[in-house]
């Protein structure tokens, strides 16, 4: 669903008229079960307690319409999706649930208005209260269906509310914690004890009171005459650490949850939920439509018959739906097309307020055809335009053109989804941009201390080589020294081959060629070892 060949699916069939007249039939109905009933529950109220007797009975008559109109709307769903083999998809769709709930409590309570004997007045009074919530939180779902932004709001409540359910618990017991530990300083003093006027409302003599008035002061209603003027040092104490830890950290804590909260389901979920729901809605209405169709050709119904079950002529549907015949296939825009008698005429009628309609063409104001244009100008603005708004809207907007369903229902096609995909990829971009600008300063520090190491190293080798080549050269010396000593103290011989005498400059040559030879070793079994 978050595809844009599939969202412009979506937004093209929930454009024709059967759908967007389901859609609007049910914010109307659900309007009128509220309006009714906030008037026949005030009614019956005052005449159970007061014994007002009720006057508006065409009310309850609409209440109890309403009911019927969901019931039966319902009623039709559910045959729908059985004929079709997806019945649990209604199962498991919790909307479903809260639709039979507004149904029960309407006509349970609108019993209890027709007999003032059905249960008593107290319980009357909290089941009116609590079927009010029922209804504005049906209505609340139905806006939830029809807008993305606003399904991003309810979709981003139900998110944070999970968030923070640990934190919920934390909080809860922390206020239990203060209330007792209140109750137990305020206990059996004077303050609790005294029958006088400003201390009967002390909220700490009692334990329900104590854990009402530390929610209200989490809330931010803190006074310190409870804590100066009747309180010990003790009372001083915990009231300070009260204000700390929950007016003050509870508080922050609680704003940085929502808000992160918020920031998840507005980028990755709340678009994803709204157009589920969409499809399902659009499910629904095609399951409904090939009821229709199949009541209007009942022998479609038979398994071997032309159009029939398991027939050729019959396609599938995106949601697995089979739809007999080529004309109630589910992408039957062309089809649906034929069938807008109301969209070339209205396009006439807005071309009227085209500034660029007679730039071709030279009108003076003093010319016939001038003032029939300004005459047919003001009467579709003021007259047709309004009439036709009206009519569409009094028969649900089935009389509309369907440039006035795609005004009011088509959804931008994943818009707020890819922008707030792009703005987190270009914060993860430059986080990792920073990242390597950060590793490369550091990977140049590191190179520039290696390199000094390395300068180091090569001096302190350079010192090795030259010491090692002073040894060299000393050693030299003492054979040289050695080698003539030797020579002095041997008598001549006369049977020595002149051949095998080997003179002081050969062996000092010899010498030098050995040191060289070593030197040049040494030197390259340096390099190797860089």
């Amino acid at each position: 669903v978050v595809t844009p060949h599939v969202q412009g699916v979506l937004n093209n069939k929930i454009v024709q008229r059967f759908p967007t007249s389901v859609l609007i039939l049910d914010g109307y109905f659900l309007l009128i079960i509220i309006i009714c009933f906030e008037i026949t529950s005030i009614e019956h109220i005052n005449y159970r307690f007061a014994g007002d007797d009720p006057t508006k009975d065409l009310a309850l008559v609409f209440l109890f319409a309403g009911g019927v109109y969901f019931l039966f709307r319902e009623v039709v769903q559910v045959l729908s999706l059985i004929s079709l083999g997806f019945f649990h998809s209604w199962v498991t769709d919790w909307t479903n649930y809260l639709d039979m709930l507004v149904i029960v409590l309407v006509f349970y309570t609108g019993a209890a208005m027709v007999d003032d004997g059905l249960g008593s007045n107290d319980d009357f009074r909290t089941l009116c209260a609590f079927t009010k919530l029922v209804l504005w939180a049906a209505m609340i779902i139905f806006f939830k269906s029809i807008q993305v932004d606003f399904a991003v709001f309810v979709d981003g409540v139900f998110y944070v509310v999970q968030r923070l359910f640990a934190f919920l618990i934390a909080m809860a017991v922390i206020l239990v914690m203060f209330a007792l530990m209140f109750l137990v300083v305020y206990s059996e003093t004077h303050t609790c004890i005294s029958k006088l006027p400003e201390d009967k409302d002390f909220p700490h003599c009692t334990f329900e009171d104590s854990l009402l008035k530390v929610y209200t002061m989490m809330m931010g209603e803190i006074g310190d005459a409870y804590y100066d003027e009747r309180g010990s040092n003790i009372a001083i104490f915990l009231f300070v650490g009260y204000s700390f830890l929950v007016v003050i950290l509870l508080s922050n804590v609680v704003i940085a949850i929502v808000t992160d909260s918020y920031k998840v389901i507005k980028n990755e979920r709340a678009a994803m939920v709204f157009w589920s729901n969409r499809l399902d809605f659009v499910a629904e209405m095609d399951a409904i439509a090939s009821v229709k169709q199949k009541i209007q050709n009942p022998a479609s119904l038979l398994p071997f018959s032309e159009g029939g079950g398991g027939g050729t002529g019959s396609v599938d549907s995106p949601n697995g739906a089979r739809n007999s015949g080529g004309s109630g296939s589910y992408y039957s825009d062309q089809g649906a097309q034929k069938r807008e008698p109301f969209k070339e005429v209205w396009s006439q009628l807005t071309s009227l307020f085209d500034p660029n309609l007679y730039d071709d063409i030279d009108i003076d104001t003093k010319t016939y055809e001038f003032w029939c244009y300004v005459f047919f100008k003001f009467l579709a603005m003021f007259v047709i335009i309004p009439l036709w708004l009206l009519a569409g809207a009094g028969t649900a907007g089935w009389l509309w053109p369907p440039q006035v369903r795609k005004f009011l229902f088509v959804q931008k096609r994943n818009t707020t989804m890819n922008e707030d995909l792009n703005e987190e990829v270009e914060k993860k971009t430059n986080q990792l941009q920073e990242q390597i600008r950060f590793l490369r300063k550091k990977l140049m520090g590191e190179m520039v201390v290696g390199r000094r190491e390395l300068t180091q190293v090569r001096l302190n080798l350079d010192g090795i080589t030259n010491d090692f080549m002073a040894d060299l050269v000393q050693v030299k010396e003492i054979m040289t020294s050695l080698l003539e000593l030797s020579r002095g103290l041997q008598p001549v011989r006369d049977d020595v081959n002149p051949v095998n005498v080997v003179s002081m400059e050969e062996e000092e040559r010899l010498s030098l060629e050995a040191i060289r030879k070593m030197q040049a070793e040494e030197q390259q079994q340096f390099r190797m070892e860089e």
